[in-house]
């Protein structure tokens, strides 16, 4: 998951000239953002500063600046592959589905004891989930 602010142009160059089959990179937009990341490289998950960019074929691609992988999205136009006679299968319905959204946690922080709740107070912040019911 990724949030992009369209207002804010990014300074990042796109990294490739061409792409898999050399032809040449036409960039439109690229605007600054941050994605969820974990994984190799994040030892803990978090957003993470990143540029989404906008092909003149109308293809996105979201860039982390810090590990440099690249999510590419492309829009399906419904109308059209229906029209070709082509069928997309309804995903199976899913009664009880959740996802992390965002969450930070000190994970030097322990729970409060006798010895130390006067003198340093500490906290932990849990992960926020989001259910969605069908």
């Amino acid at each position: 998951m990724f949030i992009a602010n369209i207002n804010e142009p990014s300074s990042e160059p796109f990294p490739w000239n061409t792409d898999a089959d050399s032809l040449p990179v036409n960039i439109k937009h690229a605007f600054t953002g941050e994605g969820i990341a974990s994984g190799y490289g994040f030892r803990y998950p978090g957003s993470k500063p990143g540029s989404l960019f906008v092909f003149q074929n109308g293809v996105i691609a979201f860039i982390w600046k810090e590990s440099g992988a690249v999510l590419t999205l492309q829009r399906l136009n419904l109308q059209d592959l229906l029209k070709k006679g082509e069928r997309i299968p309804s995903l199976p319905p899913i009664a009880n589905f959740s996802y992390l959204t965002k969450s930070y946690s000190n994970v030097f922080a322990g729970f409060p004891t006798s010895s130390n709740s006067l003198s340093s107070p500490r906290f932990v912040l849990t992960p926020t989930y989001q259910l969605l019911s069908l």
